[in-house]
């Protein structure tokens, strides 16, 4: 497979730009981040419009969460699923993929107020696409693990059902 035109196909571009709280910052480039890598899916990498979902600042864990697990049971050959914006560590190091409502993780609190890996995981495995990429662009993004547990020094799965695994590099 050299291009993403298939209609099996699904991506999902998160971005949250915008911080409404004192303690994380709004990160402006991170819009013109997420426009630009939806031009070149579109243009380049032959993605049909209507396979590409865009979420821009989405306000909540719930949106994002909502959103993956929608497009993870729609797709059967790929699914690409990319995030940029702020990542946070809670509660034992997990990685959390912030909202724009996210300004920091209270115990107790943190799956309501920022995407844990471990929810984006769970919403993968309902996937049928022979082929899942995730790509996180934030910080502690090496902390993130297909397997569940965190840092791995890959994104790998193991097979399972409609998913193949992918050569070594090299």
């Amino acid at each position: 497979m050299t291009d993403l035109s298939g209609d099996d196909t699904r991506v999902l571009l998160i971005a949250t730009a915008t911080h409404h709280g004192p303690t994380l910052p709004s990160v402006p480039s991170v819009a013109r981040t997420l426009e630009d890598l939806r031009a070149v899916l579109l243009e380049r990498c032959g993605v049909p419009p209507d396979r590409l979902r865009v979420v821009l600042d989405p306000p909540d864990a719930q949106t994002m969460a909502l959103a993956v697990t929608e497009e993870a049971q729609r797709s059967d050959t790929v699914l690409l699923v990319y995030f940029v914006g702020h990542g946070l560590l809670g509660p034992g190091g997990e990685l959390y993929l912030a909202a724009s409502g996210t300004d920091r993780l209270v115990p107790g609190l943190a799956e309501h107020q920022a995407l844990s890996f471990s929810s984006l995981r769970q919403a993968l495995a309902v996937s049928r696409a022979a082929w899942v990429v995730v790509v996180l662009d934030c910080c502690f993004s090496g902390r993130a693990s297909l397997q569940g547990g965190v840092s791995v020094p890959a994104f790998t799965t193991g097979p399972a059902h409609g998913r193949n695994r992918l050569p070594p590099p090299g």
